[in-house]
């Protein structure tokens, strides 16, 4: 296992309990669990929120919304969805983990109903280089972190809807979707 792997997954460990079931009396009274859930997050994020507004007006012109689902039950992200300027029904959905200093993204094609981790033509690729400088501006510790880089599975850690087994990507950005 690399050194980058073993410090996430050591961060991990931090918010996630052992050898828990999701859901559990135990599981929800751990002290990872709280400090998943009292992580200042919530209300110690005027960082996501300048990061958003300036979103808006730079990279969206203000001609669209930005859906904020940060932090919303156990998922250890900010996460906002908005759709990319000039391309009518392609949403990009931006990730940042609270746990680790670690940012993603995907794009949902509403058309297509094709969810994608990769940019398709040049226009893509160009917004989501001038989102990662933007992330550079307000988390300049934070680097992009590929769904397929690390594919670590955890073996002794439950997500919160029950998976077994679950990748490090899902454990720092997506325990919703898992």
């Amino acid at each position: 296992m690399d050194q980058e792997s073993e410090g996430l997954k050591e961060l991990i460990y931090q918010h996630y309990p052992r050898n828990q079931q999701a859901g559990s009396d135990s599981y929800l009274t751990s002290n990872e669990y709280i400090r998943l859930k009292a992580e200042n997050a919530r209300t110690n994020n005027a960082d996501w929120l300048d990061l958003k507004a300036k979103l808006a007006q730079h990279l969206l012109h203000n001609n669209a919304e930005i859906y904020d689902y940060s932090v919303l039950g156990v998922t250890p992200t900010y996460h906002a969805t908005f759709e990319i300027p000039n391309h009518k029904g392609i949403f990009c959905i931006l990730l940042l983990s609270v746990i680790a200093p670690k940012w993603t993204y995907w794009i949902s094609d509403t058309k297509s109903k094709i969810n994608r981790f990769y940019t398709e033509n040049t226009r893509e690729s160009m917004f989501i280089d001038e989102l990662g400088d933007l992330i550079k501006e307000y988390f300049p510790s934070y680097s992009y972190l590929p769904p397929e880089s690390p594919q670590l599975i955890v073996t002794d850690i439950e997500t919160a809807l029950g998976k077994s087994n679950p990748w490090i990507y899902d454990l720092l950005f997506d325990d919703l979707e898992t």
